[in-house]
Formats: C-alpha cells, sequence, structure tokens
C-alpha cells in the first residue's frame, strides 16, 4: 500500500481485520466486481456504486471517509466518475498490494487511483483518491 497515506493505510488494516473475522461468503471475482464498478460510473448509476463500496470509503485525503460523502461529492462532480470509470475499464492493468488489496489502475503514482480490498471473501471498491 505504497501509495496510500499512512491514515488510508490504517483505514485499510482495519477493513482486511474486519473481512478476516466473518464467515467465508461466495465471493465474486474481482474482475467482475471491478466491471460493475465501471458500468455503474459509466451511467452514473449511484445506488449500484454504493452497493458495491466499503462504509468507510476513502475518497479525500482531507479527513472524509465515508461511501454516502463520496457519492455526495460525485453528484457535484461527474467528471470523477468518469476517471472511476476510465481506470476500472477492461485491459487496464491493477497491481494487486496485498492478497486481499488491489490497486487500478497498477502504477498511478500520485494519479486517480481505485482501490479493492477482499472483505469477508467479497471484494468492495475501499478508496478512490489522487494525490499523496
Amino acid at each position: 500500500m505504497s501509495a496510500i497515506k499512512p491514515k488510508c493505510q490504517a483505514v485499510m488494516m482495519g477493513l482486511l481485520l474486519q473481512g478476516m473475522s466473518g464467515p467465508g461468503v461466495a465471493s465474486p471475482r474481482l474482475d467482475v466486481v471491478k466491471q460493475q464498478v465501471h458500468r455503474a460510473a459509466l451511467q452514473r448509476d449511484y445506488v449500484a456504486l454504493r452497493r458495491l463500496m466499503v462504509a468507510e470509503f476513502i475518497w479525500s485525503f482531507g479527513g472524509d471517509g465515508s461511501a454516502d460523502q463520496a457519492i455526495a461529492a460525485w453528484k457535484a462532480r461527474p467528471d470523477l466518475l468518469r476517471t472511476l470509470s476510465r481506470i476500472t475499464a477492461a485491459g487496464v492493468a491493477c497491481a494487486q498490494e496485498t492478497p486481499e488489496t488491489v490497486a487500478c489502475p497498477a502504477h498511478a503514482g500520485l494519479s486517480y487511483r481505485a482501490g479493492f480490498v477482499k472483505l469477508s471473501g467479497q471484494w468492495r471498491l475501499a478508496y478512490f483518491v489522487a494525490g499523496d
């Protein structure tokens, strides 16, 4: 998780620990969830996006940390959904950061990146941020 600030790393680790404690459930493959995020972002389907996100979603390094806040921000800035759609499109390579976390696109640096985490056997969108 080198491209993520320490606060974000702590939240991600907390999410991972939550996911490891629950019973296993059928897991949709990451590529399926990534495609669902892509489609929902492309169609501006906020309800579908919200279902794919963790509750403590990271969308800003300014202390904001909820999926509902992110959805409200995206409604005001639809250009961000175009970016989310672009970086989760089929063919965009992602980087596995840990066995339970993946960032798209690979090698994003300080550019926008979407992070997925596996919680209780289910892949979820955990962050969408740019910067350091």
